[in-house]
């Protein structure tokens, strides 16, 4: 593993990272991960990216995890980027792709940062996950802990949709539906925090200061990006933004393979 420590984005206060954080142990906040880029650079070339099976854990040596035998996967990541020259056409531009993130596994991106997420909770030896959300990564959670045989509990909001919710428990995740109420702030959120608490289970949604591990996932997605292109950058990205996980996953990738000078 080529993670070098982990850096509490609000204190700055730093941590081995071979102990598991889930956040900021003194302020309770979001840990950024740091790499050592130069020895990476050593052992990772595009020649040597060419030669591997596509996918999320082609890129192992930029993703935290120490034990690859604790790596679990379900074939996500590779997905293509396909040309859409129609479309280009009728918005005026030279080159239009999309990247189909539907080919996942469970059909969404977030099966690349709960795979990363899921798979350091496995390095560390503990079975039993939660999440909070209203369903894309709820399904994700839920398929990698039924490849692992986990214990998965997901908190979703009392509207979430039955489709979403059948999914879920299709997988074998325990469902439990909650209601707004009057407080502030999301009770799926609340409740996923009371749970790492009082019973230690790993909290490993696809968003905020949480799992500073499943934030890695979606960078491959820039990875991959790239190596479509050829390693030309493109002039623009277009993200959807809930959470934001995904818009900095996107930008720490893009930024990762500059800084190995695999891109201008």
């Amino acid at each position: 593993m080529f993670v070098e420590k982990l850096v509490c984005s609000k204190c700055g206060e730093e941590y081995s990272p071979n102990a598991l954080y889930f956040g900021c142990p003194k302020c309770g906040e979001r840990l950024d991960i740091i790499y050592d880029y130069d020895a990476i650079s050593e052992v990772l070339s595009k020649e040597l990216l060419e030669r591997r099976r596509a996918g999320v854990w082609k890129y192992k040596e930029l993703l935290p995890i120490a034990d690859h035998s604790k790596i679990v996967s379900l074939g996500e990541g590779g997905t293509p980027l396909i040309k859409a020259k129609r479309l280009a056409g009728h918005l005026g531009l030279k080159k239009l792709y999309i990247k189909d993130e539907t080919r996942n596994p469970t059909g969404s991106f977030k099966d690349r940062p709960i795979v990363v997420g899921i798979s350091k909770v496995n390095e560390f030896g503990l079975k039993n996950v939660v999440i909070a959300s209203s369903g894309n990564a709820a399904a994700a959670l839920a398929a990698y802990s039924a490849k692992l045989g986990f214990r998965c509990v997901a908190f979703v909001p009392e509207n979430a949709p039955n489709e979403k919710v059948a999914q879920l428990r299709l997988y074998g995740a325990t469902v439990i539906r909650v209601r707004r109420g009057n407080t502030l702030g999301d009770p799926t959120v609340k409740m996923m925090e009371l749970a790492h608490k009082e019973f230690g289970w790993a909290p490993v949604p696809s968003f905020g200061k949480f799992n500073p591990y499943q934030m890695e996932g979606p960078k491959t997605m820039a990875y991959e990006i790239l190596e479509d292109l050829n390693y030309q950058v493109p002039d623009w990205v277009f993200i959807p933004v809930g959470g934001g996980g995904l818009f900095a996953g996107n930008y720490k990738g893009f930024k990762e393979f500059k800084i190995l000078g695999f891109t201008s």
